[in-house]
């Protein structure tokens, strides 16, 4: 908003003509617009690079407490043994809880940082078995049932969703050049016929 008060104040005075006052507000636009495109995308990918890994982590952990881990020293692990954005958070919300923060907040803090609706699931599952002392193996093990599920149909979503949009390049792409391999030959015979060749 400064920047175009700026831009009018200079152009009033006479110093800037209009036409360099436009080129100055558009580059500004496209550069104001720019980085929060950017890091939409990045997080955007974070988020499914989360996705992605939610389901393996979450069976590894489920492992680890039915042989007998706590379940910080399961996530500890999944930690340690993965690598990733959803590793990284943990790490990050196991110091959090080392430093004295109760696990229920820092759980929900990082559900809320990732904005990841699988893992904010996950993570309010948690916090209920906990809250009402259901035994959190066989809410993880629901959990991890769960996710699979989720996994598998967002596959067939996919795979629904893959002839629609391969339409839009078979018919600019591949049926011009289709057409042009049959109907060329033919074309050429008929000109030639046509011109008396």
């Amino acid at each position: 908003m400064a920047g175009l008060i700026l831009v009018s104040v200079i152009v009033v005075m006479g110093a800037v003509g209009i036409q360099q006052a436009l080129v100055v507000l558009v580059f500004g636009a496209v550069g104001w617009m720019i980085p929060g495109q950017w890091l939409k995308g990045r997080v955007r990918v974070r988020q499914k690079a989360v996705l992605l890994s939610l389901a393996d982590a979450l069976d590894l952990v489920t492992t680890c407490v039915e042989a007998g881990l706590g379940l910080d020293a399961a996530l500890a692990r999944v930690a340690e043994k993965s690598s990733g954005p959803l590793s990284e958070e943990l790490s990050r919300m196991l110091r959090e809880v080392a430093m004295g923060k109760l696990r229920r907040e820092a759980l929900t803090e990082m559900g809320e940082r990732m904005g990841v609706e699988e893992l904010t699931g996950f993570i309010n599952a948690i916090i209920q078995a906990e809250q009402l002392g259901v035994g959190i193996s066989q809410v993880l093990r629901v959990q991890a049932d769960q996710m699979r599920t989720r996994r598998r149909q967002r596959a067939e979503r996919a795979a629904h969703e893959a002839p629609i949009k391969m339409i839009f390049p078979l018919v600019l792409f591949i049926f011009p050049a289709f057409m042009l391999v049959i109907l060329g030959p033919a074309a050429i015979r008929i000109a030639a016929s046509l011109t008396g060749v």
